[in-house]
């Protein structure tokens, strides 16, 4: 019974970026480089985001994480990277989850920012100790 707002980018997952058309258009060279941007065969017409980097980034002694009873990785409360592992890592997405987060540096974040498209918003989930 409530109005929802139209935004360019509707919210699916962490694991799953959607962009209508606007955002496709002011996004793609943004984030072609760093992945995919694959058509969803849907009207309206939307695209998902697939990053193509894969980083074994996630320090799993040092964060804090949730496990499925096969041991399988469920959850993370409190995100540790190994700093020489994702210091040149624009957007990437960790191998130990069946379908992970993506996450963006500090730079993308900027820029996506800077264009403009509704719908999206970032969360902190680490800070580099050289930052």
């Amino acid at each position: 019974g409530q109005d929802l707002l139209s935004v360019d980018m509707p919210w699916l997952g962490s694991h799953a970026l959607l962009l209508k058309q606007c955002a496709f258009e002011a996004l793609e060279s943004l984030l072609t480089p760093h992945g995919e941007l694959l058509p969803v065969p849907c009207s309206p017409k939307l695209w998902v985001f697939n990053p193509t980097c894969i980083l074994d980034a996630l320090d799993e002694s040092a964060s804090k994480l949730v496990r499925f009873s096969s041991g399988r990785l469920m959850w993370v409360d409190s995100y540790e990277f190994r700093e020489q592992v994702v210091a040149t890592a624009s957007v990437f997405k960790l191998p130990n989850f069946r379908a992970s987060p993506t996450f963006f540096s500090h730079e993308i974040v900027r820029q996506i920012k800077s264009l403009g498209v509704t719908g999206l918003d970032f969360t902190l989930v680490w800070k580099s100790r050289d930052v």
